[in-house]
C-alpha cells in the first residue's frame, strides 16, 4: 500500500495538492508548547546583522503582521525574526522554517511562532549536512547512506507550507539557505502570495547575485539596499514590493 509520504513525494504532484497540504496540517506543524525561552543571551534583544533592523523601519513597525524565517539556524544566532518574537509578542504571527530541528534548539522555542522541519524546492526527502552555522541540504543527494553530520529531513515548498496555515500574506520573507535562494525564490507564485518585503542571501548562489536581483525584480519589487558585514556575517538584498513604495 502507497503511503501518504510516498504520495507527496512523487515527483508529479502539485504544490497545492489536498494531499500535501492535509500532510503539513496533521504531521509536521508544531505549535510552540512553552511559555519561556532558553536563550544564550537573553539580554541581546536584535542579534540580527541589520536586516531586521531596516525591514522595521520599512514596515513602520508594524505589529500585527505574519514574519516568515527560513535558514533559522537555532533558532537565536543572527536571527532576523527573534526580535519581533520576543518584543512584540500577542501582536506577531512567525514562523521559522528550519532545515534541522535539534533538542537544543527545541529548548529555545517560546510561546509564539510554528516550526516545520524543512524547506525546499519540492515535496521530497533530503539529506542535509549539519554545520556549526551554515547547515544546508548536501549537494549529493539519491541513493546512499547518511553519513556522520547528516541528517534526512522532508521537505515542503514555500508555497504548501503557507497554504497549509491558510496565510497568503507574508509581511517580511528572510531567506538564508546557502546558495539555494533562487531555486527557493522560483518556486514561489507571487500572484497567489502576496510577500511585501524579502531579505535575501546572496552570497553563496552559483547563478549570481545579479540573477537574484533580476528574479525578483521581474515580479515587481524593488532592491532597496545590500546589507553586509565585514566577517561575511550578513550578505543580503532587501527587496520590498514596489506598490509599497508609492
Amino acid at each position: 500500500m502507497i503511503s501518504i509520504i510516498d504520495l507527496i513525494n512523487d515527483a508529479s504532484i502539485s504544490m497545492n495538492d489536498q494531499y500535501v497540504l492535509e500532510c503539513i496540517r496533521n504531521g509536521f506543524l508544531n505549535a510552540k508548547s512553552n511559555d519561556a525561552y532558553n536563550l544564550n543571551a537573553p539580554n541581546k534583544k536584535n542579534p540580527s546583522m541589520g536586516q531586521a533592523q531596516l525591514l522595521i523601519k520599512l514596515l513602520k513597525n508594524k505589529t500585527n503582521g505574519f514574519f516568515v524565517e527560513c535558514g533559522a539556524l537555532d533558532g537565536e544566532t543572527r536571527s532576523n525574526t527573534l526580535y519581533m518574537e520576543r518584543f512584540l509578542v500577542g501582536k506577531v504571527s512567525l514562523l521559522k522554517l528550519i532545515l534541522l530541528i535539534t533538542e537544543s534548539w527545541r529548548q529555545k522555542i517560546g510561546k509564539l511562532g510554528r516550526y516545520l522541519p524543512a524547506l525546499a524546492l519540492n515535496p521530497i526527502p533530503v539529506t542535509f549536512e549539519m554545520r556549526r552555522n551554515q547547515g544546508r541540504i548536501a549537494k549529493n543527494q539519491g541513493n546512499r547512506s547518511v553519513k556522520r553530520g547528516e541528517v534526512q529531513v522532508q521537505c515542503f515548498p514555500l508555497y504548501s507550507i503557507l497554504l497549509a496555515l491558510n496565510q497568503t500574506v507574508v509581511d517580511y520573507f528572510s531567506l538564508d539557505v546557502e546558495g539555494a535562494e533562487l531555486g527557493v525564490l522560483r518556486t514561489i507564485p507571487f500572484d497567489k502570495i502576496d510577500i511585501k518585503t524579502l531579505s535575501v542571501e546572496f552570497i553563496h548562489s552559483a547563478e549570481g547575485k545579479a540573477a537574484i536581483r533580476e528574479h525578483m525584480e521581474d515580479r515587481g519589487y524593488k532592491m532597496v539596499q545590500e546589507i553586509t558585514h565585514p566577517d561575511w556575517l550578513a550578505n543580503d538584498f532587501i527587496f520590498v514590493k514596489e506598490s509599497l513604495l508609492v
